[in-house]
């Protein structure tokens, strides 16, 4: 078990790195398609804008795809610097605990700097569909609160999950070995 200070910082850092990911993943697909953000938004807005088009849905697997693995490849990076700093070892409860706080600090950012002040305050009119400019949606600093929620319980089945597939294969050349 890895002293809980390594941990955070440790986790801290790959948060950050997830953050910044991310943030510039959602902010440029927003600016460049804001259409493939609607399943996101609140009802109001989804209804307004009517279902994605097929050249969305594409859009967003071509966007959803390569962000997924990216993703995936700074979880498994964090847990494999996470096994060095505990000298080839990892607990689960380490995995478990680093992998959602990874997940939990862009969780944050998301909710405070991209949803509540870019998205809800600042609002710029480049980010928000033409024709739903008016929307309430658009002001629903709770709608993106439940969301943030809805993200933890997630974040915190998808952490097990990682936990339990690292610590598996971790386990594997100790069982040939």
């Amino acid at each position: 078990m890895l002293p809980l200070s390594v941990l955070l910082q440790h986790s801290l850092l790959y948060g950050s790195v997830l953050s910044v990911l991310m943030s510039g993943v959602i902010l440029v697909s927003l600016y460049l398609c804001p259409q493939i953000w609607v399943d996101d938004a609140p009802a109001d807005i989804q209804r307004a804008v009517g279902p994605m088009s097929a050249r969305d849905r594409q859009l967003k697997r071509l966007v959803g795809i390569p962000t997924l693995l990216a993703v995936l490849g700074i979880l498994l990076h964090a847990l494999l610097r996470l096994s060095a700093l505990g000298n080839g070892a990892i607990t689960f409860g380490d995995a478990a605990l680093s992998t959602f706080l990874i997940i939990q600090v862009f969780n944050l950012v998301d909710l405070v700097l991209i949803d509540w002040l870019v998205l809800v305050t600042i609002r710029p009119l480049f980010l928000v569909v033409p024709g739903t400019e008016q929307l309430q949606g658009y002001r629903a600093y709770r709608f993106h609160f439940v969301a943030f929620l809805q993200g933890v319980v997630g974040s915190l089945i998808i952490s097990l999950l990682i936990a339990g597939i690292t610590v598996a294969i971790m386990a594997l050349p100790h069982q040939f070995g």
